[in-house]
């Protein structure tokens, strides 16, 4: 129970199926277990967003720094 109210809507969608802790320990550890080559490639995604970041035409601040903080 512990378990299942700690996840997000989305994780919580993913385990829900399942029928024991060990089961959703499980599953929660393969989704987001990732490989050295996943986090650096995801790192170097975020670092272009970052250094590519501008505001948009039209763009409100509110708007603007609510895209920042997403990245």
């Amino acid at each position: 129970n512990i378990l299942l109210v700690s996840l997000d809507k989305t994780e919580y969608n993913l385990v829900r199926r399942c029928t024991s802790a060990h089961e959703v320990w499980k599953l929660l550890i393969l989704t987001h277990h990732e490989g050295e080559q996943v986090k650096n490639a995801k790192l170097a995604l975020l670092n272009r967003d970052y250094e590519l970041f501008k505001m948009q035409p039209n763009e409100s601040i509110n708007n603007l720094c609510n895209r920042l903080l997403d990245i």
